[in-house]
């Protein structure tokens, strides 16, 4: 997951990650998975989404909130420009097979909601988008699953592993995956990050990390979700995958926009426009 002051991007054969993420000389956005496993099939999280940007079949992730509504990283569409999306894509698993093979659903976007204070001061703060989506292609008549997302603006306990999901790089410089993969890391207390990142993280950030490194998401990952699960699998998405010093290095967590921070903006989006 990440964003990069550095702009960089990552070609994944026919796939591309995203903005990239925080190198503090270099922020990634867009990261991709690393040190994670692939998911089991496309069934799994139905509400995961990738969306398809400037010629590259992935461009970032995000996750559905309503049967129209996608919520994703404002830094992966900055201007907030509807013309820049090709897609968005849910039910959508493996990059070596076309979309009709997988009979994902797809979208076309028809609003794009930055939200208004989004980098405000150059510090990727408020990275957060919603968008408003219309069903263009369902092959198979799959009904369209949406997440449960957090409401809550307290940090998440600190013996939670919340896992991210992505098509991002597997490794800090190299190639995003052509399949869905997941990642288990542990929270990060903000007072720690803020020591690897002094001034850059707020009350509204989450940050993980697998202290030693080695687990992490990466470019291609951003937009993405991270999330828990309770006893009986219920998903309850916490962030949106946004930046980050590298990938999975020893010492510097990813950053996630926390969504409950920003449930008042979310809520006027589901008020005003969703399907449920």
């Amino acid at each position: 997951m990440k964003f990069s002051l550095v702009a960089s991007t990552v070609l994944i054969s026919a796939i591309a990650s995203a903005p990239a993420r925080d190198d503090n000389a270099s922020v990634n956005f867009a990261p991709e998975i690393v040190g994670g496993e692939p998911v089991e099939s496309q069934l799994i999280y139905p509400w995961m989404a990738s969306y398809s940007m400037f010629g590259y079949d992935h461009y970032c992730g995000g996750t559905l909130i309503a049967k129209n509504l996608l919520m994703t990283a404002a830094h992966c569409n900055p201007t907030g420009n509807v013309g820049n999306v090709k897609s968005v894509s849910s039910f959508r698993y493996d990059f070596t097979k076309t979309r009709a093979q997988e009979k994902s659903i797809e979208f076309k976007v028809e609003k794009i909601f930055n939200h208004p204070q989004y980098n405000q001061g150059g510090t990727n703060k408020n990275d957060i988008s919603i968008w408003v989506l219309k069903q263009a292609s369902n092959p198979a008549n799959r009904d369209v699953v949406y997440a449960k997302y957090s409401k809550s603006i307290a940090e998440p306990p600190l013996d939670l592993n919340i896992r991210a999901l992505g098509w991002g790089a597997t490794r800090q410089g190299g190639s995003g995956s052509k399949v869905l993969l997941q990642v288990d890391i542990p929270v990060v207390p903000n007072a720690e990050c803020n020591l690897q990142y002094p001034g850059q993280i707020f009350e509204s950030s989450v940050c993980a990390a697998e202290v030693a490194g080695g687990k992490d998401s990466c470019q291609g990952d951003s937009g993405g979700p991270i999330f828990s699960l309770n006893e009986s699998g219920d998903v309850t998405v916490s962030g949106i995958t946004s930046w980050g010093r590298g990938c999975a290095l020893a010492g510097y967590s990813g950053v996630y926009s926390r969504v409950g921070s920003h449930t008042d903006f979310i809520q006027s989006y589901i008020d005003q426009y969703a399907q449920f």
